[in-house]
């Protein structure tokens, strides 16, 4: 395979490093679930930003629980 470079950006031969980082991408997504999931659901939209924290605190504490029962039974099995 040629190392040419070229101009245009090529998303999924060349990705962008997020090696570092990318558990943080997690929050924007969570987020945008929690957004789009709530103001479709709410009849009353001046409780939206509470109902949105709320269900993202909930997707990221199930998301940390099952991350950590699955690393129970990597570790223990």
């Amino acid at each position: 395979m040629s190392t040419m470079h070229t101009l245009a950006y090529r998303p999924f031969l060349e990705p962008i490093p997020l090696e570092g980082f990318w558990l943080l991408l997690l929050v924007p997504l969570i987020l945008a679930v929690a957004i789009i999931y709530k103001s479709v659901k709410i009849e009353n939209m001046a409780l939206l930003p509470r109902q949105v924290v709320m269900m993202a605190a909930q997707i990221l504490a199930f998301m940390v629980m099952a991350a950590a029962a699955l690393w129970l039974v990597v570790e223990l099995v």
